[in-house]
């Protein structure tokens, strides 16, 4: 016995219901499959916002604060009369770069990155050391010995170098980090979609089909 004939044995009042119920089923399933993939998607974005964007952002500032400390070093002993207010002004930045680490150590970085991040942070805490030693060694009157500090082959001098040498590390790290993100959030989509899309016009075709399987056989 044929499909046909199965179908043609069966009373019109099932046949349609049991039609619509295929049909129900097929959009429901497409429906599934593409909630499925959208959060899927959804998750890639996050990833790529969280654990590419944010680092990127950190870094950023962490720049900015390492280029502020380095002016205001050179201006507390410069300038005498505003030291005190710059050396507020290091503080506040040693403070935000502080606060950019912790939050550099709650986010997903590779093991790269992980190491890097580590090895920064114990050269900022010498150079954050050094920049501070600058200021007590003026406060004391002991400005020669701050400009030893400061000028080439210094105590501060080097220790700014080694900071900002391994931070460049940790910024080419975090920047290949977050592009490689991208590029899996990328190829997230570009799987899902097209299985998207040919799962729905074989949902489609088949509730076609059996459209038609069944006006043929009333």
């Amino acid at each position: 016995m044929s499909t046909m004939d199965i179908i043609s044995n069966i009373r019109i009042g099932p046949r349609l219901l049991i039609g619509f119920i295929i049909v129900i089923l097929l959009m429901g399933l497409v429906g599934v499959i593409g909630f499925i993939g959208m959060n899927s998607i959804s998750i890639g974005m996050d990833k790529v916002y969280s654990d590419g964007t944010i680092p990127l952002l950190e870094v950023s500032e962490i720049e900015t604060s390492l280029n502020s400390i380095r002016a205001l070093v050179f201006r507390i002993v410069a300038i005498p009369a505003e030291r005190t207010q710059d050396y507020d002004r290091i503080t506040s930045e040693i403070q935000k770069i502080d606060e950019k680490i912790a939050r550099l150590k709650t986010v997903s970085l590779s093991p790269d990155v992980q190491q890097n991040l580590k090895k920064f942070e114990e050269q900022w805490n010498a150079y954050k050391s050094a920049a501070q030693g600058v200021f007590s060694l003026l406060s004391e009157g002991n400005t020669n010995e701050a400009l030893v500090s400061i000028a080439n082959g210094g105590e501060h001098s080097n220790a700014r170098r080694a900071t900002v040498d391994t931070f460049e590390k940790l910024k080419s790290g975090i920047l290949a980090h977050a592009e490689q993100i991208a590029q899996e959030g990328q190829a997230e989509k570009d799987r899902t979609v097209p299985v998207m899309i040919i799962l729905g016009f074989l949902a489609v075709i088949i509730a076609l089909g059996f459209a038609f399987a069944v006006t043929r056989s009333i």
